[in-house]
This record gives structure tokens, sequence and C-alpha cells, in this order.
């Protein structure tokens, strides 16, 4: 177990005291808690949660910000951005935020979507005619598997959906999961086409349309992007997404320069937690790294993803940039698959269907916590978390680096913790 430096005497600063430091250079203009609606005081306790799990040495540290009304209300730093190094965590630390690279991902389709390049509709195979041929399981084993040719054709909404029937979790142990495993469409850091031309011999799990599934589709959209824009997918999103946003510190690959600016990653086992060494897995956001995934590259500060979640909840557009229209937005966070109809969702996001996406709030009763019903959310591996909420004008982002995501419930807590605040 990693032995953490003495407690920093300010490791829990005060709400007030990070907007008059901060209010000059921070993403979005302050206000006080209470101009927006909000209980400073009840905020504090989302602090003092989180600090438990610090000073419980279960958590390195943590950032953690809430906006309403288009006004910063709050955010708050505690612990160490890495314990061996004794560095505080900082407003402007940058941390993976895996899976939280699919929603950027899902909005750049539907800027293409708006301009008329691509449909929700259209097949994937007429961008890449690589998988023209997959076929779908339905028998037999890796070594004898049955195969038989797709009932309908996978299209760009299931790709955004995740119902495209590609393998991924929660079919490891199954035949298509060991013959994904065998084909390593991952391996040796591919290209987009590579990835998809391994890909493609991948039997899919099941039909098209048929179920969520949580695996590679985003990162199939991602070369889907690149061929119906002609660039590259990376470029596209800086160009298109993250310059305009002002987004500065996200990227695939993490300049040298930033180097002292990037969260150590642990994971927790034995009872405490442990730095994350593997090099291959850290090798993801050095030089020399290719793979561009949409389903989980990017790297980022909690104040451009900020940045990108009031963009969502002003209707698509931020400081006079305008990404998409408010009804494309609505399109996205409106569910294809309903909460009631996937056991990974109930499992996973109780109370959540999924859209084109996010997943979205269906039913407060089945999530069990303080919510508002079309609010929306995504997360991370290293358990990163967001959720916007149009009817409250409320969005709130958690940054940590913990493996596996999920181990101490944050989203619940962050999200409790916020609604509870809430006093106008």
């Amino acid at each position: 177990m990693l032995k953490r430096p003495h407690r920093l005497a300010l490791t829990l600063l005060s709400i007030t005291f990070f907007q008059q430091a901060f209010a000059s250079d921070w993403p979005l203009p302050s206000a006080q808690p209470a101009e927006v609606g909000l209980s400073e005081a009840r905020l504090q306790r989302l602090s003092s949660r989180l600090n438990q799990h610090v000073e419980a040495g279960e958590l390195a540290g943590v950032v953690v910000a809430v906006a309403r009304r288009g006004k910063l209300a709050y955010v708050d730093t505690l612990g160490w951005s890495n314990i061996e190094a004794n560095t505080p965590m900082a407003k402007d630390t940058i941390f993976r935020i895996h899976s939280m690279t699919k929603p950027i991902a899902s909005v750049a389709a539907m800027m293409l979507l708006e301009e008329g390049a691509l449909k929700t509709t259209d097949r994937v195979d007429a961008y890449l005619p690589e998988l023209s041929k997959i076929k779908v399981f339905t028998g037999g084993t890796q070594d004898a598997p049955e195969l038989s040719d797709p009932a309908r054709p996978i299209t760009v909404g299931h790709l955004l959906s995740h119902t495209s029937g590609m393998v991924g979790m929660g079919y490891e142990t199954h035949p298509t999961g060991q013959i994904f495993e065998a084909v390593a469409p991952y391996a040796n850091n591919p290209t987009l086409e590579t990835f998809v031309t391994r890909l493609a011999q991948a039997p899919l799990a099941r039909q098209p349309g048929e179920e969520f599934i949580y695996g590679p589709s985003t990162d199939v959209l991602g070369r889907v992007i690149e061929v119906v824009s002609g660039q590259p997918f990376d470029v596209f999103l800086k160009q298109r997404i993250l310059e305009p946003l002002g987004m500065v510190d996200t990227h695939f690959v993490l300049p040298q320069t930033k180097r002292d600016r990037f969260a150590m990653a642990y994971e927790r086992k034995n009872n405490g937690i442990h730095a994350y060494d593997n090099p291959q897995h850290e090798a993801r956001w050095k030089p020399g790294y290719q793979f561009r995934s949409g389903g989980g590259g990017l790297v980022s500060t909690i104040g451009d993803y900020l940045r990108f979640t009031q963009m969502l909840l002003n209707g698509g557009t931020l400081d006079g940039v305008r990404l998409l229209s408010p009804k494309t937005i609505e399109l996205m966070t409106t569910p294809v698959v309903h909460h009631d109809e996937s056991a990974f969702l109930q499992m996973a996001t109780a109370g959540y269907g999924f859209g084109l996406g996010f997943a979205i709030q269906e039913d407060l009763a089945a999530a069990g916590k303080p919510g508002s019903l079309g609010e929306y959310f995504w997360a991370g591996a290293a358990d990163t978390y967001f959720f916007v909420d149009p009817s409250e004008q409320l969005t709130a982002v958690l940054m940590t680096q913990i493996y596996p995501a999920g181990t101490y419930q944050l989203r619940e807590t962050l999200q409790t913790m916020v609604y509870q605040a809430l006093i106008d």
C-alpha cells in the first residue's frame, strides 16, 4: 500500500476562496452558490464526503466542479494527483477520461449529420466496406462458429447507441468474445483503418439493433468520421470541437510540456491503493501512439470538460460558438434503448436508458437517487463522471484516477450531494 504524504493544511479549501482565486481563469464565469439557487453549506457536504475517501487512503485525490445557470458555483480540489511525488491535486491536473471521450465523438458525428454528410440511418458499410461481409454468430464454438448474414445492416445510429451487435462487455467468455480476443483488433497500436479491417474478422455477438452491448462501436464511429470528413479523426475533433470550445488541455497524445500535470493512475487492491504500473497502458497517451480511440482515448482537465458539458446544456453553443442545434441535442438525449430493455443498463445505470451518446434518466424510482427526468450523463473507466440536467440548468464534473470504476460509488455521491444542495 502507498504511504500518503501528510495532509496538506489547505486540502479542504473553501468555496469562496476558489471563486476569488480562480474566477479570472476558470472556464466559466463564477457566482456565489446562493446566486444560482444552491446552498453553500450543503455543497460542502460533497467536499466532506469526498475528503473522507482521500483521508481513508481510498482515493489519491479528486477535483469536482458544479455550474448552474451558466455560472461556476462550486469547485474543490482534494488530495494529491501523485502521492509518490507529493504533488497536490490542482484545478489544471490532466486526467485520463477514457469513455468520457465517447460523448465528444458522438457530438462530432452529429455535426456531420447537421451538415448533411451522413444520417443515423446510413449503412456503416457504405463508408467502411470492410464491414460489408461481417457475419452474426448464431451458435457453435470459437473454433467452429455457426454464422449467418445480419438481418439488417449496421447503421450509424447503431454505433451511436451501442446496438451494433459488436462484441463487448459481458461477452468475454462467450465464443464471440474469444474470437474477438484472437483477432486482437486493438493490438500493436493500429490505425483506425487497420483496427476496422481486423474487427471485420470477428462476428457480431447479436443482430444489429437487438441489444445494448458496450463495446467498440464508438471506435468504429471514429473511423466513419474520418472517412466522411476526409480528415484524421483527431484533427477533426481538434479543429471542429476542442479548439472552438477552448479545450486547450484535451489531447489524444499528451505533449511533453504537460506531463508534469498528468495525474498518476491508481488501482484498488489488497485493501489499499497502488500506483497503476502498466507501461503499455501509459503508452496510450505518449508520442508515437497512433490509435485514436473515440471510445476512450482522450485526456482532459475538469475545466475543459466543464466547457463541453456547458455547451451541451446551452443547447449546442458556448461563448458565441455553436457546434450543434438544440434539436440535435434533443435527439441525442432521447432514449433509443429504454432502461428496462437492457440487463446491462439495469445493472450499471439503473433507471437510465441510452440515446445517441448519453445515458438518460427515465425512471427516478428505479434510479433510487435524486435527479430529474431527462438528465443525462456518462463516465470513464478511472472514475471520471459528468451529468447535465437541462430542467435545472445544472451540470457537474468529477475527476479522479482509480481503477476499477464504481468501487466507491462516486457517481451516486456526486449526484446525490449536488441535488440535495438545490434550494431554488
